[in-house]
């Protein structure tokens, strides 16, 4: 074990860059689409990416939203937003990982769409 973890601590200094584009991926597939299988239909997956990707954009604006509008809690909330995800950008992920945050994203989501207002329509200026 310990011959495998002096290994990898070297392959880690030799190709840093390797590294730094791993956990690059590993961000987007946190939080827009975990690696798995490709379907045999593309339909299905590229529909899978946009709906785990449009959960994590909208989560993540309403959690902005209430810090923005200074809501109590909301810097614990982003404190788990921020710091939940952090190992499993430098070990793996599966969407396991991401379950604890599910029910948070899902809050700040419908927070989101709930705090959506209408649009006042702009005088018109008409000349007579």
């Amino acid at each position: 074990m310990k011959e495998q973890t002096a290994a990898a601590k070297v392959n880690m200094r030799r190709h840093p860059e390797r590294i730094v584009r791993w956990t690059i991926q590993r961000i987007y597939f946190f939080w827009a689409s975990v690696p798995h299988p490709f379907e045999k239909s593309q339909l299905v997956e590229y529909t899978r990416e946009i709906n785990f990707g449009f959960l994590s954009v909208t989560g993540i604006l309403g959690l902005l939203l209430s810090l923005q509008r200074r809501i109590a809690g909301s810097w614990l909330f982003a404190a788990i937003f921020l710091i939940q995800p952090v190992i499993y950008y430098a070990v793996t992920v599966q969407a396991r990982f991401r379950h604890p945050l599910e029910p948070l994203i899902t809050i700040f989501t419908v927070f989101l769409f709930q705090s959506a207002q209408p649009r006042v329509p702009k005088a018109s200026h008409t000349s007579s």
